[in-house]
């Protein structure tokens, strides 16, 4: 970048509509070093005011950001070649993006924006959610190795993990469409899901990109933040995505979310509905667990999501929804467990509701689970099938 383009971005500063302009003229003008291109820069730039807050926006520092934009594809051409889609791909031409970068074990990911669109190509979704939330939102990175690193794109398989805070499972429910292609060695994606997020934008929305879809590598903090768990041993990183606010219908969320999540469809059940395969032991089974157990904490107030459902566990561990019907019917403590297969460890949670609030006590189990309990023998033998 020429010393003057480096002073102005340094010590001016653009509103939304000017910051847009110099987006599209960084887009429009990939020969950067050309001293005619240097000089419209300069002049759009020179007549509006503040570059901090573009590079700001853009989510890396003031020099770099342009130094960075500059070297990849603009979504518009993304979506245009990749997807082949022109009308999508005018959409994100006219459409200002907020720009985010990030690093993970040799890789630098690069979030070039997202648009919503009114169509939805996925007749399941159409079915059952369409007169909830309909539309689709389309996605487009960017991911080559970091500069240095002994990283290749080759074999390697990227995805999306669409999150919502407070909300588990930590994946968004959904099918998508993604398309894909190496170009100057930067791995392009452009990712199409039906369901419009703004609909979610009363608290934070998330994209988590890592290697094989895999949500594992996020956690939900006891007060819904969604976290990285630094214990996967994988590229994986986390953007906070920026919504429109006039859209955020917290009613119609908790009704798609209400339908979609197990244990919330029949409100006069006792027990929620279970995942198909679910392995569980027994009352008495987790009682004669925790007698050979040790407390880990006691009383713990239990996080509740937007369906009311409480959510027991230890953040980066196990986490998951207690059963509230069962609790609210019967009075008594709802027994739940997770076996960290890799660790050997038996974790018990009991789950009590008091005075319209739930709590947790959490206990560690001192023997062998596996060998000690059928059920987690079951548990065990069903995930590694899965393997």
């Amino acid at each position: 970048m020429s010393k003057n383009i480096k002073n102005t971005f340094e010590e001016i500063k653009l509103n939304d509509s000017e910051k847009e302009q110099l987006l599209e003229n960084i887009w429009d003008n990939k020969d950067v070093h050309s001293e005619k291109n240097n000089m419209r820069i300069m002049n759009n730039i020179m007549k509006t005011a503040a570059a901090v807050a573009v590079v700001a926006a853009l989510g890396v520092g003031s020099v770099s950001a342009y130094e960075y934009v500059k070297q990849l594809l603009s979504p518009k051409e993304v979506v245009s070649v990749v997807k082949e889609d022109n009308e999508l791909a005018e959409k994100f031409g006219k459409s200002p993006q907020d720009i985010m970068v990030q690093e993970s074990n040799g890789y630098e990911i690069t979030y070039l924006g997202r648009v919503t669109t009114d169509e939805v190509k996925d007749p399941t979704f159409i079915e059952n959610f369409g007169d909830i939330m309909d539309g689709s939102t389309s996605i487009v990175l960017a991911i080559q190795p970091s500069k240095g690193a002994n990283t290749s794109l080759d074999g390697k398989d990227f995805g999306v993990v669409p999150m919502i805070k407070g909300v588990l499972p930590l994946m968004y429910p959904q099918s998508w469409e993604a398309n894909s292609e190496i170009i100057d060695g930067v791995l392009y994606e452009v990712i199409t899901v039906p369901g419009v997020w703004d609909i979610f934008g009363y608290d934070k929305v998330y994209l988590g990109v890592n290697e094989n879809c895999d949500f594992s590598g996020y956690y939900m903090e006891n007060d819904g933040e969604i976290k990285i768990n630094e214990k996967a041993n994988t590229v994986n990183v986390l953007f906070e995505i920026k919504t429109d606010k006039s859209k955020a219908d917290k009613e119609k969320a908790k009704e798609y979310l209400s339908d979609y999540y197990y244990g919330d469809r029949d409100p006069n059940a006792i027990e929620d509905e279970p995942f198909p395969g679910e392995v569980k032991g027994t009352e008495e089974d987790f009682k004669t667990a925790i007698a050979n157990s040790t407390l880990l904490s006691e009383n713990e107030e239990l996080y509740v999501d937007i369906v009311g459902r409480p959510i027991y566990g230890i953040p980066g561990i196990a986490q998951w929804s207690a059963r509230k019907n069962y609790m609210k019917k019967t009075g008594k403590v709802d027994y739940e467990w997770s076996y960290v297969l890799d660790e050997k460890v038996l974790y018990i949670f009991a789950v009590e509701l008091r005075d319209g609030k739930y709590y947790q006590n959490v206990y560690k189990y001192n023997g062998d689970a596996r060998q000690d309990f059928k059920w987690v023998q079951d548990y065990c033998a069903l995930i590694e099938g899965y393997k």
